[in-house]
């Protein structure tokens, strides 16, 4: 199966991606609500960022324990998690989601993000993360709620609705690595299901919105400049676009063309991540 955080082939670096969504990050763990003290999963952990943030607001007496299945991504959390105060509470481990190395209820909550979408068998995944949660305790899984948006329907080249177009080549692509696995009868309901099929009860759903204007820090224009600039270095999404739609995209992220990106004033990010929570019986 594929890695469940594979960082080198993520088309947004993490820790860009992190950075720019650090508030509606602080906004879900308000939400969440862990108490002091708890021990917390996160399962497909990638470069370790949420882990320190988890246990960052559990306190000194909670504890959290990163899993990942791709030992380069462990290594970026442990050079991530070095500079952390917190980085002493984190424990590393390399592992694979569907056989937790975990003893049964042991943690609340357990939290995945980006990787359910990877496993051929999401319940099997979601069922394996209950089996490690205390009773009452939580399964959380974050997915994209509603892509990234920004680009005017008109932009003055090339036919309108570039961003729609986009979207479709994006998850053109994104069915050939989630399926690069032959699946005898794909999964063919959402993340809630998921979560009710897996064993756990009241699943419930929020969603937490990143939404900008120009100006942007030089983080957000790096961020929303290789979202655009992804589907010309990704030869994959690049064989997607009609030529005409290439030719848009070369105008779009080039700083000497009078359609470059970052120039317009009139650019609105919209971004919904969605938290979708089980409660273990």
């Amino acid at each position: 199966m594929a890695s469940q955080h594979d960082a080198s082939s993520s088309p947004l670096q993490p820790e860009l991606y992190d950075q720019v969504f650090a508030p509606v990050e602080a906004e879900m763990l308000a939400w969440l609500d862990l108490p002091p003290g708890a021990r917390i999963l996160d399962a497909g952990c990638g470069p370790g960022v949420m882990a320190a943030r988890f246990t960052a607001v559990v306190g000194p007496s909670g504890q959290g324990d990163a899993l990942d299945q791709n030992p380069q991504a462990l290594e970026r959390a442990r050079e991530y998690l070095a500079g952390s105060p917190h980085a002493e509470r984190v424990q590393l481990h390399q592992g694979d989601l569907l056989r937790l190395p975990f003893d049964d209820e042991s943690f609340d909550p357990a939290w995945t993000s980006f990787v359910l979408h990877h496993i051929p068998d999401p319940v099997a995944a979601a069922r394996e993360l209950r089996r490690v949660v205390r009773p009452g305790g939580r399964v959380v899984v974050r997915e994209t709620g509603v892509p990234l948006r920004m680009l005017p329907f008109d932009l003055g080249i090339g036919e309108p609705d570039l961003q729609d177009r986009l979207r479709v080549a994006h998850n053109r692509w994104f069915n050939t690595i989630r399926y690069a696995e032959p699946v005898d009868a794909p999964y063919p309901f959402g993340w809630s299901q998921v979560l009710r099929d897996a064993g756990c009860q009241g699943v419930t759903v929020r969603t937490f919105w990143l939404e900008l204007l120009p100006s942007f820090t030089a983080v957000q224009e790096q961020f929303l400049l290789d979202s655009v600039q992804r589907h010309l270095d990704k030869p994959e999404l690049r064989a997607l676009l009609d030529p005409a739609d290439v030719e848009t995209v070369t105008q779009l992220t080039d700083p000497a063309s009078p359609y470059y990106l970052l120039a317009r004033l009139d650019l609105h990010v919209l971004a919904g991540l969605s938290l979708y929570v089980g409660t273990v019986g």
